[in-house]
């Protein structure tokens, strides 16, 4: 990735190594510019369409499995799905929307009664035909679909995982209808529990060689930009609670919206959420842009 964020301009020269390795990977280098505080990886692995078409889902649409160091942690997919329909949900409400990278298709699966139709890119064909069965419009490519197809396309945690973004999102483009958005969500490279906490463990944990590129939103701002968007909003999101931060602190580890429950208050984690976007260190930047 380095060489193709210096080409467009996205990072500049001045690189550091961030961390030695991913968390699946050994021989793969986390790397941070230190102008622009972008983090991304010193090498991809080989071959990824093919890794993700043919790889054995690691959720069955109700939870997400993330094995780290003998350990398994456990996601609530429905949570994160049904909180981006609430969230967009005026923008979905009687579209044609397309969810690229649909994974499972749980979002696809909650906005069917609120769209006008649901449609997904995705290159997993085990998730592909349990989509298809249940009543969605699946293919691999965005180029399956004729231009001006759709009204919103939403990329949930998929950007990132791309080798050529801006020629991705400028097909996506294509298949936009007049005054069509696209909704991203991202990890972000200045997660406050590696930028101000510098917690290694969290490092180990959640850098991961399909993550190739971690953004800041000058970065994200500047990727859609160069795909042919001008209408750029993007704000920071945090998805994880003060009882996951202080786990981590306590613990060293993740799951702590697992293992303290009782202390995941709505309340009190939504004014953590702004504090955190009040110093731009969410853990998920969200940017919506037309044309």
């Amino acid at each position: 990735m380095r060489e193709y964020l210096q080409r467009h301009g996205l990072i500049g020269q001045d690189i550091e190594q961030f961390f030695p390795r991913t968390r699946d990977r050994a021989d793969i280098p986390v790397m941070k510019c230190r102008n622009t505080g972008v983090i991304f990886l010193d090498a991809a692995p080989a071959d990824l369409d093919r890794y993700y078409g043919e790889r054995q889902p690691d959720h069955d649409g109700t939870t997400s499995r993330t094995r780290v160091g003998g350990a398994e942690v456990v996601t609530a997919a429905p949570a994160d799905s049904l909180r981006r329909l609430e969230q967009f949900r005026v923008m979905v409400a009687g579209k044609r929307i397309c969810d690229f990278g649909a994974g499972s298709g749980l979002f696809l699966r909650y906005a069917q009664p609120v769209a006008r139709d649901c449609a997904g890119v995705e290159l997993n064909r085990s998730q592909q035909d349990a989509l298809r069965a249940a009543g969605i419009r699946m293919e691999e490519s965005i180029e399956a679909f004729a231009p001006g197809s759709f009204d919103v396309v939403t990329l949930f945690h998929v950007l990132e995982h791309l080798e050529r973004p801006i020629e991705m999102l400028q097909q996506i483009a294509s298949r936009l209808a007049p005054n069509g958005a696209v909704v991203i969500e991202v990890p972000h490279a200045r997660d406050f529990l590696f930028n101000t906490l510098q917690s290694e463990d969290f490092k180990a944990f959640t850098f991961w060689s399909e993550h190739l590129v971690l953004h800041t939103r000058e970065s994200l701002r500047g990727v859609l930009r160069l795909a042919g968007f001008s209408q750029i909003s993007i704000k920071g999101y945090q998805r994880y609670g003060l009882e996951n931060h202080l786990h981590w602190l306590a613990r060293r580890k993740p799951g702590g919206h697992q293992a303290w429950p009782q202390l995941a208050d709505p309340e009190l984690n939504a004014r953590y959420g702004s504090l955190l976007q009040s110093i731009d260190e969410t853990d998920t930047l969200v940017a919506i842009a037309r044309l």
